[in-house]
């Protein structure tokens, strides 16, 4: 039969000290689906201090497109295999992905809305 490698979905790595179970290609799917590929990662995805404000010379998000990031990461925690992912706080975080006619003030650049999605899926996977 072989070695078992996915499962479900689910990566299955088997080394010499345990087995070990992941979702990184599907991680790796959705950042090449979303073109976030070149984003880097932080400790913290937002800064918890300062409040959302509206952006009012900011870009609407496609809807679907929006829906579609936020239907990723809730299959991505729904069928995480380690269960103390799915505790993660993840739900400002999402909300303040690009702009529903929000964005942080302090933002100098387009790329930290991305960056902070990234780190979502970085931390998730972790």
């Amino acid at each position: 039969m072989g070695e078992l490698t996915f499962f479900l979905g689910l990566q299955v790595e088997q080394k010499k000290d345990g087995i070990f179970i992941s979702q990184d290609k599907y991680v790796a799917e959705i950042l090449r689906k979303f073109r976030l590929t070149g984003g880097k990662s932080a400790s913290t995805p937002i800064d918890i201090e300062k409040p959302l404000l509206k952006d009012l010379n900011g870009e609407d998000v496609d809807v679907h497109t929006y829906r579609s990031m936020i239907g990723s990461l809730m299959y991505l925690t729904s069928s995480t295999p380690v269960p103390t992912c799915q505790n993660a706080p993840i739900t400002t975080t999402v909300i303040s992905y690009k702009n529903i006619n929000q964005a942080e003030p302090h933002a100098e650049n387009d790329e930290g809305a991305d960056d902070e999605f990234i780190n979502i899926f970085s931390t998730l996977v972790q």
